[in-house]
């Protein structure tokens, strides 16, 4: 994958959130936010959770303030039960 290809992905994988590359870079770890390859890896292996689930809040499903990058098997595991803080501060390291 070149940097082209991985913005185009970003751009792809942040449209249904309303999502920017902006934004992405901003919710992604410092580590992986200045390269366009490897933040578009990380993306590939994280879910875009929403802290107040879609279901329940859909005012603010799209708000970047509600979703942050997280292990599937968490976000999926959690259902529409909305996110502790001891899950937040796991999903930040």
């Amino acid at each position: 994958m070149n940097d082209q290809q991985a913005i185009n992905y970003l751009l792809q994988r942040g449209e249904p959130y309303g999502l920017t590359l902006n934004d992405l870079k901003d919710m992604a770890p410092a580590c992986v936010s200045d390269c366009m390859v490897e933040l578009a890896e990380f993306y590939r292996v994280s879910d875009l959770s929403h802290i107040y689930p879609q279901s329940t809040h859909p005012h603010i499903a799209n708000d970047p303030m509600n979703i942050f990058p997280e292990d599937p098997s968490v976000n999926r595991s959690r259902g529409a039960d909305i996110v502790t803080e001891a899950e937040r501060i796991v999903a930040d390291h």
